[in-house]
C-alpha cells in the first residue's frame, strides 16, 4: 500500500526543510499556508457536523482547535484566535478583553500566553 500524506507531501517536507533551495521553500510554505487557511476550516466543519469521532482523533493528534467566538474560524494557537477576535480592522470583530472573557471557555486561560491572558486577575 502506498504511503499516505497528512498535511505535507514528501516533496513539500524536503522543500520546507530547505533541502531544495529558498524559492522552493517559499513556494511550499505558501501552498501549505493556503491549505491551512482555505481548506482546513472546511474540513473541520465537515468533521464537526458529520463525524465527531474523527474530529476527536484529530484533536488528540494535534491538540485543541481554538475557534473565534465571533465568526467560528479555527486556529491551532490560542494567541492567534485571541488576536483575530480582538482585531479592530473590520466591523465584525474588535472584542474588548472583557467581551473576550465572557465569550470564550475558561480553559483558554491555561493556553494563553501571559501577555494575552485576560482570564486571570493580577
Amino acid at each position: 500500500m502506498a504511503k499516505q500524506r497528512a498535511l505535507l507531501t514528501e516533496k513539500e517536507r524536503r522543500q520546507i526543510a530547505g533541502e531544495e533551495g529558498a524559492t522552493r521553500k517559499y513556494q511550499a510554505t505558501s501552498r501549505v499556508r493556503r491549505r491551512l487557511k482555505d481548506e482546513l476550516p472546511e474540513d473541520l466543519q465537515v468533521l464537526e457536523q458529520h463525524n465527531q469521532d474523527l474530529l476527536t482523533e484529530l484533536y488528540e493528534a494535534v491538540g485543541p482547535i481554538f475557534y473565534c467566538p465571533i465568526c467560528g474560524s479555527p486556529f491551532v494557537q490560542v494567541s492567534t484566535a485571541i488576536q483575530h477576535a480582538m482585531n479592530t480592522d473590520d466591523d465584525e470583530h474588535g472584542l474588548t478583553e472583557e467581551e473576550l472573557k465572557q465569550r470564550t471557555p475558561i480553559w483558554w486561560a491555561e493556553e494563553a500566553p501571559s501577555e494575552l491572558n485576560f482570564w486571570t486577575e493580577e
